[in-house]
């Protein structure tokens, strides 16, 4: 962990989308699961009318993933 003094996003993320994955989390839904949650709850916020394979909605569902749900090892301490 030494050496990393700051995290950034490379996707618009609001508080609220951070708010809804940890609660889905906490609530014992799987990644699946949540995965497919955060889909068609960010459906009409990002993407819209997209059809890129990874779109702003695509990766913005990978940050609020690796956040909460599959975070990288080396950031496992921030997560705790």
């Amino acid at each position: 962990m030494t050496g990393i003094t700051q995290i950034g996003f490379s996707q618009r993320i609001r508080l609220e989308w951070l708010e809804r994955t940890s609660r889905l989390f906490l609530a014992g839904n799987t990644r699946e699961e949540i995965e497919t949650e955060l889909q068609d709850f960010l459906q009409d916020k990002l993407s819209i009318g997209c059809r890129a394979e990874r779109g702003a909605r695509e990766k913005a569902i990978t940050i609020l993933l690796k956040i909460w749900v599959s975070v990288p090892g080396s950031l496992a301490a921030f997560h705790q």
